[in-house]
């Protein structure tokens, strides 16, 4: 059964998010990375036509960049929201202060 076409456009679209999103467990990529990353791989773990599609215009993606940076988690302001019983017993759940 071949992937579908929804399913090779999200694993494109998620592999440069993740990879140029700060993380806790690794560094974050530049674009251009990302990008040769997918160029290498197209063809092999990428629809390549997803990945020419992805890569036509790197300045749309790095509007929308831009537009919704990633936060450092350094600048979060902590003892904003804390953790709490569930009124129901059945584990924690969050709770703005």
């Amino acid at each position: 059964m071949a992937i579908s076409l929804e399913a090779r456009i999200v694993a494109v679209a998620d592999m440069f998010d993740a990879h140029t999103s700060e993380r806790p467990y690794k560094g974050v990529w530049t674009n251009d990375a990302a990008a040769a990353f997918l160029q290498e791989q197209a063809g092999r773990k990428f629809d390549p036509n997803c990945v020419a599609a992805l890569l036509a215009d790197i300045s749309a993606i790095e509007a929308i960049q831009q537009q919704f940076r990633d936060i450092p988690s350094g600048l979060l302001m902590p003892g904003r929201w804390r953790r709490s019983r569930s009124p129901l017993g059945r584990g924690l759940s969050i709770t703005r202060l």
